[in-house]
């Protein structure tokens, strides 16, 4: 006889509910998973629509207790609220095969059916208003018209739509009580150095670009990976607003594709491949790469984007991206001016609206003037940029042509700071002022031998010093421009001939030789 006895459980109402619910999929008849599909798609249909990007993105927009919120179909945001509306009309979840059919009727219909139109991250450019995603729960959107000031809209009530992305956080209401002044509470800058950083924020703001790399640079305990929290939390606030330089050019596409501003920390060196990349998505530039897993399917990234590194050596050496880079030496603070980082952040919190507002009322005034401008003043490579921080000068905390004054003395110092570590600049410097009649005219075999003897020992064994001519003449190209600003000019021959002349300028020459005479 068994004596072992039974132990036996009294089942709930809720433990049926949920039994009846995870009906296993493969016990399930095909008409009823056909049933869920379509149950799925005539709810999504009501409450969304379906339109495709240029590049055949299929997305969503799709209303979310009465705000409209959009997404890549494949994005789990989508995917969850489809499971939520099932859920809410059912009262059973839609399984897992149901709800990928019907996900596939929305991508087919979003890419055959719907309109193409173009979505943003956080800055987008639209009738001549800017528009900048707040990326609250609310979805709400900043919407900057010219002349006319700024004012808090809905996404229903805007004609642009953004995607959110990962690590995005909310920017802070801005406060009509606009002002800069916070800022010299928080950063111990010049007063040249205080303009270019109001100038690179309002810069950073244009959705169009260009944008000028943000670069600090000082010694340990000059608030410099603090200091660029600050600018990237003013523009695009991060969850991580802090992250290494990526290992190659791939990652960082692919990092410029998923934020609106990139902020790199503690760079002690820079690649040439990695300050070309930087180049490209600084003003623009694309990249294409494999897919992975495929042999055929390509992908192609086309980012423009403002960035801000910093590091405590000079990390920025290649002419190229010199030129396109505003570079602040920061000032060491002193142990009586320094507060707790909690302290520091609280004050930042509160004063962190009236810097926006005041940006908000800048780029109104900008949006105002920027077609008037006058377009017959020297503009360096980042023209744009130029013109849209001076369309707004008369609304900014400094006098008229300030901008254009400390721009310029700080792209001097670059080229100082960049030319001092260029060796083959250098030796074309010294060659020219060491030669009688302050010119060169030979091949390039010609040209690396005359080098090589403004040079010592130790610069020729460096990996870095070109050891052929073609090398040589990539470099020339590479330094010309700052050679330029040097006052020595570089000609090429032409139709075949295979010659460099390399002159200085008549009015750096006569300076030479009254130079010369006082000796």
């Amino acid at each position: 006889m068994n004596n072992e006895k039974k132990i036996t459980t009294k089942k709930s109402p809720k433990d049926e509910q949920i039994k009846d619910m995870l009906v296993d999929e493969k016990t399930m008849p095909a008409n009823n998973k056909e049933s869920q599909a379509s149950l799925m798609i005539s709810l999504a249909m009501d409450r969304a629509y379906f339109f495709h990007t240029h590049d055949g993105e299929p997305y969503a927009c799709y209303i979310v207790e009465e705000r409209l919120e959009t997404a890549q179909i494949k994005d789990k945001s989508f995917q969850s609220w489809l499971n939520y509306i099932y859920y809410k009309e059912t009262g059973k979840p839609i399984s897992p095969s149901s709800l990928q059919n019907a996900s596939r009727i929305f991508q087919a219909e979003a890419e055959y059916k719907g309109t193409e139109e173009q979505v943003y991250i956080r800055y987008a450019n639209h009738g001549g208003n800017i528009y900048i995603d707040l990326a609250n729960k609310r979805w709400e959107q900043i919407e900057i018209t010219k002349g006319q000031g700024w004012k808090i809209i809905a996404a229903s009530e805007s004609p642009v739509k953004f995607r959110r992305v990962k690590g995005m956080a909310p920017l802070s209401i801005p406060s009509k009580k606009a002002s800069f002044t916070p800022l010299k509470t928080f950063f111990h800058f010049e007063e040249e150095d205080y303009i270019l950083t109001i100038a690179w924020l309002i810069g950073s703001m244009n959705p169009k670009g260009p944008f000028p790399v943000m670069a600090l640079s000082g010694e340990q305990g000059t608030a410099k990976s603090t200091t660029s929290r600050i600018l990237k939390d003013i523009i695009d606030p991060s969850t991580t607003p802090l992250i290494s330089l990526p290992r190659n050019e791939r990652d960082l596409a692919i990092a410029a594709d998923g934020t609106w501003s990139l902020l790199f920390d503690n760079i002690s060196k820079l690649s040439g491949n990695m300050s070309d990349a930087l180049c490209r998505i600084s003003t623009g530039g694309g990249f294409r790469t494999r897919a992975l897993y495929s042999n055929n399917d390509e992908i192609f990234f086309n980012s423009t984007r403002p960035i801000i590194i910093n590091g405590i050596s000079d990390f920025i050496i290649r002419q190229d991206l010199a030129d396109r880079s505003i570079i602040i030496n920061l000032p060491f603070i002193p142990e009586n001016r320094r507060m707790p980082e909690r302290k520091l952040w609280s004050i930042w919190e509160n004063v962190k609206p009236l810097v926006l507002g005041a940006l908000c009322n800048t780029l109104s005034t900008t949006l105002l003037n920027i077609d008037n401008q006058n377009n017959n003043s020297s503009y360096s490579r980042m023209a744009d940029f130029e013109c849209f921080v001076e369309a707004a000068e008369s609304v900014l905390p400094w006098k008229k042509s300030s901008f254009r004054k400390a721009y310029r003395e700080n792209k001097s110092k670059i080229i100082d700071i960049t030319f001092d570590s260029d060796d083959v600049a250098g030796a074309v410097l010294k060659m020219i002022e060491q030669t009688h009649s302050h010119e060169f005219t030979g091949s390039p075999t010609e040209l690396l031998k005359t080098l090589d003897t403004h040079i010592d020992d130790k610069t020729q064994k460096l990996k870095e010093w070109p050891k052929k001519p073609n090398i040589l003449s990539n470099r020339l190209k590479r330094c010309a421009p700052f050679l330029r600003a040097k006052g020595i000019l570089l000609e090429r021959g032409k139709s075949g001939q295979r010659y460099i002349k390399i002159y200085k300028t008549d009015d750096i020459v006569q300076s030479i030789h009254k130079s010369r005479s006082k000796k």
